[in-house]
């Protein structure tokens, strides 16, 4: 989560390995998105990391 939330500032990050962006002020709706996308990646029995 940043508060940098030009286009190129989510370039970097994402170039920097991050997996995804969240702007502020932070949107509920985008942010509970965002957290469930992630959550389906996860392999069940794997832990994060």
């Amino acid at each position: 989560m940043t508060a940098n939330a030009f286009d190129a500032d989510r370039d970097l990050c994402m170039a920097a390995g991050m997996d995804d962006f969240v702007a502020k002020p932070v949107d509920p709706d985008v942010l509970s998105a965002t957290v469930l996308k992630w959550l389906a990646v996860r392999k069940p029995g794997k832990s994060g990391g």
